[in-house]
């Protein structure tokens, strides 16, 4: 991946090549405006034409997915392939305006600007999380993931057995390797050697202690960690105005770009699919 020194200088250090963190990537006015046009766009009437699909989660994952758009990929193939949508303008007009100021692509080769053709939309309650999983080889990748509403703690396990399956860890789960802390209005962006060979998850918490050892401890981006005034990229926790070192977790909305690499050039009326 040719990376643009713009986007190099958010790169994380202390994680595995290609993690980079984005604070700040829209503006309160940008966030608000994505949030109104998730839930004012849930019951639009072209959901019948399955462009954007509700549906639940894996039994064992509590998140909700709002909607995928840009098509829904099929899986039952080595790579999976997709029979695109087109992606709405509200998701795209001021997203990829962004990404390509970073010089963030979805592709081999740089000279395409390759942009995302796939949205996963997921809302979190307080409380909710996703267990351990990978995305699997149906994308290019590069997944971007802008944070809205709420921040979160994302948890990264090496991956026990990286195979072509994305099916979610089940059981007991290990103590993450590592986590990034996700703030509301950011960008988070995992590619290459990171997405392929880590499992990354959401524990199903209600508030998160950052006075806890263990979680400061394996926080990769304590700098952006606001519960309090100053610079928290010491080792020891900020505190809030009351003294304490809790953040409540509040309705997140994900927004997650991706890339399907296969795309059929083809259309379906009905039961036929028209090339």
């Amino acid at each position: 991946m040719d990376l643009s020194p713009s986007l190099d200088s958010f790169r994380l250090s202390g994680a595995p090549p290609n993690a980079y963190y984005i604070p700040d990537l829209i503006s309160e006015d940008e966030e608000n405006n994505l949030i109104s046009k998730v839930f004012g766009d849930v019951c639009s009437p072209f959901l019948s034409f399955g462009t954007i699909n509700k549906f639940t989660l894996h039994p064992s994952q509590s998140g909700l997915s709002l909607k995928i758009d840009g098509g829904v990929p099929v899986t039952d193939s080595k790579k999976g392939v997709m029979i695109p949508e087109p992606l709405p303008a509200w998701l795209t007009s001021t997203v990829f305006d962004r990404f390509k100021q970073f010089g963030l692509i979805f592709g081999e080769d740089s000279a395409k600007l390759d942009m995302p053709n796939h949205v996963l939309v997921n809302e979190y309650l307080s409380g909710q999380g996703i267990l351990p999983h990978e995305d699997g080889p149906v994308y290019y990748p590069t997944v971007a993931t802008i944070t809205l509403g709420s921040h979160a703690v994302l948890d990264f396990y090496p991956h026990p057995d990286p195979s072509p399956t994305s099916a979610p860890l089940l059981g007991s789960q290990p103590q993450p390797a590592f986590s990034i802390y996700l703030a509301p209005r950011s960008l988070f962006v995992q590619c290459d050697e990171l997405y392929k060979t880590y499992l990354h998850g959401i524990a199903e918490l209600k508030e998160d202690d950052f006075g806890d050892a263990e979680l400061w401890g394996r926080l990769i981006n304590k700098w952006a960690v606001k519960l309090g005034e100053g610079d928290h990229s010491n080792e020891e926790a900020p505190e809030t105005e009351g003294g304490g070192r809790l953040l409540g977790r509040k309705t997140r909305v994900s927004l997650t770009y991706r890339r399907v690499e296969r795309v059929l050039k083809a259309k379906i009326f009905g039961s036929r699919i028209v090339r």
